[in-house]
């Protein structure tokens, strides 16, 4: 057809010796250098099969996005339907199992309790949703070999993945370079086929090759988040305190193992146990695959699951007492300093109660009798609810090294992290502004590329401040170093003799005095380097209360307050923190209140696959939200940081999903599975009702 280019199959790459798709992360239970399961890997493209909705089949490249558009609609596949399996834990479609935690003295415990609790909990499939779709920009030149511009958070994972598995290159002639990016959340950790096929493209033509994802195409193919069924108890002793606690923990995998589908596997279990003292714990976890999008880290990555699912329960084990969640929780916290929890956790000396109480009087809950009572007078029901939690970030195996440069007479800042809208450049250009007395605006910032930032570990896992920031604030402190050693060369003086303060070098007792533009003036080749060689682990805590109004004849919700009071450690940039906290709460909410990819359970097809069908919160859906910073440093790195961008979407959806059940408990709604759309809220109400008529 007209101006079509280069029509690619799997031959096409079987051709140019180009493998499947990487699983990044063992399965549980293997050694890190395993072999990962070739059958679990994704292909590039269906050779012969096809796994699920969306998978790409064919590629054409045209001159032209229409062209390729209209010859693309030309191909013709011939199609055998085969069975389908969209939902699980039905079918044997079980891959994996493993287990954390101490069986034997859980069955103790439960084989002696008062009284044991039971609750199913949904985490329901979400899709990533960054304002950019996922795109790329291929080429290929014989002497340099691969270019890749792209928008992901993890340059260089993406870098190895290609040389390494896929393109059979040295790492030096796969570059990966990204710009600014429109959004991340985990969706852009890992590679995906399109790029690949791209770089095919672009050797093959020997010309740059562009792709793009429309929305629907996005819905279909990049990774979806959560997709996780908890089977929760809890063995109560004679003071109706929770013994112990069994879990087994579902997860749909999709298709095959994204190359950082197993992240949310193990990730964030230790969190099943929350802030509270229970003193013996175990969860099963098993593994499945269906024929949907594969699965991988989602804001949070496991954790987000993981504290929901506790946070709930801790709700619903109260309520089933007939006792005050607030005072539940109160009577189960983990004083500081309480050493590890069930599941390996240790919290260190946070003050979970102190949290608990400085959010319950935010969100004023003496007054909220009235305020409820004001709602039933006109016909609705108001609820308050609360989710206590507490992260414990892992950090990062890998350093983010830091460098400073001259380049064209400024300093250059190379960070081994990427930003993907957190606001890097703003925040780490402060660290360095405020340490050497330059002004932001004269310094420059270069991320993302892996020729010139050969090493890095990219954005992932809250770590960006503890770990680059680190690095940033040292190789802050070894450029004050490097410029004593130039300024005592200029003075003539002994280098103990210089002091530097407000950015400028002076002999101490004397008026002789330079800046930094006699030091990059007699030191063109001015350069420090840095990295903070610790892991970054810190386990931030919060507290969110969540006010709802609820309208028993609709189902509907309206948002009336949110409160949330957050350990940050110190604070660089407190718009940042705020801007982070926020959207994080968007998420979270809208994942318990409207967000749900679903799929046919006979054909598999995806039934979500626009905006028209797959609700996010907007502006006018969320209060103002009321934040509050505890900003006590921590001592686990040099800034004193904590990671808090995962935080929100963390609490946010326990304290809004116990807020609506709190508000619906006197009618006798007991659990909604998430989201709480109107009509799941409307079918919730109904069923308590009937349930009541049948009693």
């Amino acid at each position: 057809m007209s101006g079509v280019r280069q029509v690619l199959t799997a031959e096409t790459l079987r051709t140019l010796g180009i493998g499947k798709l990487p699983i990044d992360v063992p399965l549980p239970g293997q050694p890190a250098g395993a072999e990962r399961p070739a059958a679990y890997r994704q292909t590039v493209l269906a050779d012969g099969r096809i796994e699920f909705s969306g998978e790409a089949v064919a590629c054409v490249v045209a001159d032209t996005r229409e062209a390729a558009k209209d010859a693309a609609e030309a191909v013709l596949i011939e199609y055998l339907p085969d069975a389908s399996a969209v939902n699980y834990p039905h079918g044997n479609h079980s891959f994996f199992t493993f287990g954390n935690g101490d069986r034997e003295a859980v069955e103790h415990a439960f084989a002696h309790a008062r009284r044991v609790v039971t609750l199913d909990v949904v985490n329901g499939r979400i899709a990533g949703m960054a304002m950019e779709t996922r795109g790329c920009i291929a080429e290929w030149e014989a002497e340099t070999g691969y270019l890749l511009r792209t928008g992901t958070q993890r340059p260089h994972n993406m870098q190895h993945a290609l040389a390494d598995s896929i393109l059979g290159e040295p790492r030096e002639r796969v570059r990966v370079v990204i710009g600014d990016v429109g959004g991340g959340f985990g969706t852009k950790n890992g590679i995906y086929p399109e790029y690949v096929v791209c770089l095919a493209a672009a050797r093959l033509l020997k010309r740059p090759v562009s792709w793009i994802a429309e929305r629907g195409e996005d819905f279909l193919t990049s990774n979806h988040g959560r997709d996780n069924l908890f089977r929760i108890e809890a063995a109560l002793d004679g003071k109706g305190l929770v013994a112990a606690l069994a879990a087994r923990r579902h997860i749909n995998f999709g298709a095959y193992v994204a190359p950082r589908g197993m992240v949310p596997a193990a990730n964030g279990l230790t969190h099943l146990t929350g802030v509270y003292r229970i003193p013996s714990a175990y969860v099963a976890v098993e593994g499945h695959r269906t024929n949907t999008v594969p699965t991988a880290s989602y804001r949070g990555a496991g954790r987000p699951e993981s504290v929901h699912c506790c946070e709930r329960f801790i709700d619903f084990v109260a309520r089933e007492q007939g006792e005050d969640p607030f005072a539940f929780r109160r009577r189960m916290i983990a004083p500081p300093g309480a050493g590890g929890t069930a599941l390996g956790s240790d919290y260190g000396a946070a003050d979970f109660s102190a949290l608990l109480d400085q959010a319950e009087a935010m969100a004023d809950r003496k007054g909220f009798p009235g305020r409820r009572d004001e709602s039933e007078a006109c016909g609705f029901r108001r609820g308050l609810g609360v989710a206590l939690i507490v992260e414990d970030l892992h950090g990062s195996p890998s350093p983010a090294p830091a460098r400073l440069r001259l380049r064209d007479g400024r300093l250059h800042l190379f960070s081994g992290t990427a930003s993907a809208g957190q606001g890097h450049e703003t925040a780490f250009l402060q660290i360095i502004s405020e340490r050497l007395g330059i002004p932001p605006e004269s310094l420059g910032f270069i991320q993302g590329d892996t020729a010139s930032v050969p090493d890095g570990i990219g954005s992932a896992a809250s770590w960006s401040a503890t770990l680059a920031g680190s690095s940033t604030h040292l190789v802050a402190m070894e450029a004050i170093v490097a410029g004593k050693r130039v300024a005592a060369r200029l003075f003539e003086a002994a280098e103990a003799d210089i002091a530097f303060a407000e950015g400028r070098f002076l002999v101490a007792g004397t008026d002789r005095v330079c800046g930094w533009r006699q030091i990059f003036a007699a030191e063109p080749d001015f350069a420090a380097d840095a990295v903070f060689h610790d892991h970054g682990c810190n386990a931030p805590a919060g507290c969110h209360v969540c006010e709802v109004e609820v309208d028993p004849e609709t189902g509907s919700v309206s948002m009336e307050r949110y409160v949330l009071v957050q350990e940050t450690g110190r604070v660089i940039n407190a718009q940042i923190v705020h801007g982070q906290l926020h959207g994080g709460l968007a998420q979270g909410i809208g994942q318990g209140w409207m967000e749900e990819i679903r799929y046919d359970a006979d054909s598999g097809q995806l039934l979500t696959g626009s905006l028209m069908d797959y609700a996010v919160p907007r502006a006018a859906d969320l209060p103002a939200f009321e934040i509050h910073l505890e900003t006590t440093p921590d001592p686990g790195n040099p800034l004193g940081v904590k990671g808090i961008g995962e935080a929100g979407a963390t609490g946010g959806t326990p304290a809004f999903v116990n807020a609506v059940v709190d508000a619906l408990w006197p009618l006798g709604v007991k659990h909604i599975d998430m989201p709480l759309t109107p009509y799941r809220v409307w079918q919730a109400i109904q069923g308590a009702a009937a349930r009541q008529r049948r009693m």
